[in-house]
């Protein structure tokens, strides 16, 4: 898996468990509510009030819930309102929903009252995690946190379109530090707004300098002037490499003895990724 699905995959698996967190102490936090509200003990539990199995529904119904109105949500990219939109809908309509399946079981899993004090605490909780989450990433990304260094190679279409989109997703931590461009007549050239830092002759150079993580080639490796010896140089270095694909090149490294390449996806650009030794040896 390469690091910017990984990253994607692990952020959305901590979100989704302290989401589940947060739920639990909304149910923990209107059980107390409403004891209080009866003049009981607060501390104390009662299956009248709350099931253990309510929890299971609450569960299995908010998860649901998120996923179809928060499908590929990027707290950073979202304004607040849509995130208050969003959670007001999550919220009534697992209130409703747990409630209505309630009736038709024709049980007694809670009092309605816990139900209600539920949906606003969670509702609360839920929104406070979404907003603190946004702003969180934004100062992560403004202060350099676990930033992965990216140098692309090549100043075209394909390099301008990633150049884009990493911009559009910086709260992964993706920094394109430098661009090179195998004609030196594009020294100097903006792409995106970024100025191409030199040509082939500074590859090595630039990837010492600038600690480089990734390497993007978004034009043909075969049209690069021993392109062997720097494929080489990046498996010793442990550096990964993403080649944009085409038949030729899917053949050819397909065959390839050692590590297989991965065949990836970066907004819409397919790519053969393929990923040094010493990340490899790490990741054993």
């Amino acid at each position: 898996m390469n690091y910017f699905q990984e990253k994607i995959r692990t952020l959305q698996f901590t979100d989704r468990l302290f989401d589940l967190v947060l739920l639990f102490l909304s149910a923990r936090g209107a059980i107390v509510l409403e004891r209080l509200l009866h003049s009981k003990t607060w501390h104390a539990l009662d299956p009248v009030s709350f099931h253990f199995y309510t929890l299971i529904i609450i569960f299995f119904v908010w998860l649901i819930l998120i996923q179809l109105f928060e499908n590929n949500v990027v707290y950073k990219k979202t304004p607040v309102w849509d995130i208050i939109q969003n959670i007001t809908f999550i919220s009534f309509i697992g209130v409703t929903t747990t409630i209505t399946l309630d009736f038709l079981l024709k049980t007694d899993l809670f009092k309605r009252s816990t139900i209600v004090f539920f949906g606003i605490i969670s509702s609360s909780l839920l929104l406070l995690k979404r907003v603190g989450m946004k702003y969180f990433l934004s100062f992560a990304y403004q202060k350099g946190l676990n930033r992965k260094n990216i140098l692309i190679v090549g100043s075209q279409d394909n390099a301008e379109r990633l150049i884009f989109e990493f911009r559009e997703n910086r709260e992964y931590g993706l920094n394109i530090a430098a661009i090179l461009d195998p004609d030196s007549k594009r020294i100097n050239q903006l792409v995106a707004g970024m100025r191409v830092s030199g040509d082939l002759s500074l590859f090595k150079r630039k990837i010492r300098e600038h600690k480089i993580d990734d390497v993007f080639f978004t034009i043909n490796p075969d049209c690069i002037q021993n392109i062997d010896v720097l494929l080489k140089y990046m498996e010793i270095s442990g550096i990964n490499y993403h080649l944009i694909i085409d038949e030729d090149l899917l053949e050819k490294f397909s065959n390839s003895e050692g590590n297989k390449p991965h065949i990836t996806n970066y907004y819409g650009i397919s790519m053969i990724s393929y990923y040094g030794l010493e990340h490899n040896t790490l990741k054993l």
